[in-house]
């Protein structure tokens, strides 16, 4: 990103370009403005990235040129491909085991204490890794939004923002839950995480 020269891994999935982080650019006037906040496990954004409020301004210009907030089609078409003949994409999109399905706070390893290690430069890597997981490199991760706090289960979810669709802010929902697949709803008054896609390879 040639604004604050942020660097962003990207990967390619069924010939359609996405971030493979969210975004964390920051500028003034979207401080100044209020638009910004982080997530209580990550109080500058290194690993979750921002959560940035939904104003027509800023869904415009977060992204680097070039680059676009995904639309909903967007979205769909990529848990389509992931998802193939066995409805797996829910696990091929997520970083990694720490998205468990354990009943008791002891055996979670909640995506939380993932970006708590590698702030502090302790663990890199999960442990009891789970075979299918983050197979596209697409890296998602549960760190919440609008600035709640994701050592809670129920809001340990990757949320991301979608571009407008008429009237409409659309945010993108992977919940914590293994059995949940991406579903979106609309809201105009919510913090969320952005993840951009190359404009030329948007569906729409």
């Amino acid at each position: 990103d040639l604004r604050d020269d942020q660097i962003y891994t990207t990967v390619l999935i069924n010939n359609q370009c996405w971030m493979a982080e969210n975004m964390r650019y920051a500028p003034e006037v979207y401080k100044t403005n209020n638009w910004i906040r982080y997530s209580p496990v990550d109080s500058k954004g290194t690993t979750y990235g921002c959560e940035y409020y939904p104003t027509i301004d800023l869904v415009s210009n977060v992204c680097p040129e070039g680059w676009v907030v995904p639309s909903s089609n967007d979205f769909n078409a990529l848990l389509f491909y992931a998802n193939g003949a066995d409805n797996y994409g829910r696990y091929r999109l997520k970083a990694g085991n720490f998205w468990t399905e354990a009943r008791d706070d002891l055996n979670r390893y909640h995506d939380y204490v993932y970006a708590k290690d590698v702030n502090s430069g302790g663990k890199k890597f999960p442990t009891m890794l789970k075979k299918g997981f983050n197979t596209f490199g697409f890296g998602l991760m549960g760190g919440g939004f609008h600035g709640y706090d994701p050592r809670n289960p129920s809001n340990c979810r990757t949320t991301l923002m979608a571009r407008r669709d008429r009237n409409w802010q659309y945010l993108w929902i992977l919940e914590y839950a293994n059995s949940a697949e991406f579903r979106y709803w609309t809201a105009d008054n919510y913090y969320v995480p952005v993840r951009c896609k190359l404009q030329s390879t948007s569906v729409d």
